[in-house]
């Protein structure tokens, strides 16, 4: 029961991150199946971090300096899990659920390649 209601408020906190931050409109259904799939991932995550720490004496090898590592590894995780989770909403806006629709100051960048002769010395 606490870990359903452990779910529920962080896809809740996810799908507020993902429909706000983007400069352009989502729909409330993709945004929840992006942060449902996010937070699937975030509690895996927290599960194998806390597994690692119960079973490893990682403060006796390294002091308080493991500590800090273990804090930059689960920052550098959630940001991972973070990126990944809008990306996959996305993407999955755009093939399954409804098209974004970008904001009216979203700035639309278009790449081209270029090519470039090369200069001949005489």
């Amino acid at each position: 029961m606490t870990g359903l209601v452990v779910f529920i408020i962080i896809t809740i906190l996810f799908t507020i991150i993902f429909k706000t931050l983007p400069d352009g409109k989502l729909a409330l259904r993709d945004c929840l199946i992006g942060a449902s799939f996010t937070t699937v991932l975030f509690m895996i995550g927290k599960f194998v971090i806390g597994a690692y720490l119960g079973r490893s004496a990682i403060g006796s090898w390294y002091g308080a300096a493991g500590s800090v590592i273990l804090i930059l590894v689960w920052v550098y995780y959630s940001a991972i899990i973070l990126y990944f989770g809008a990306e996959f909403t996305r993407a999955f806006a755009e093939n399954h659920g409804n098209k974004i629709i970008p904001d009216e100051y979203a700035v639309k960048i278009i790449k081209h390649k270029i090519e470039i002769e090369e200069l001949k010395m005489v």
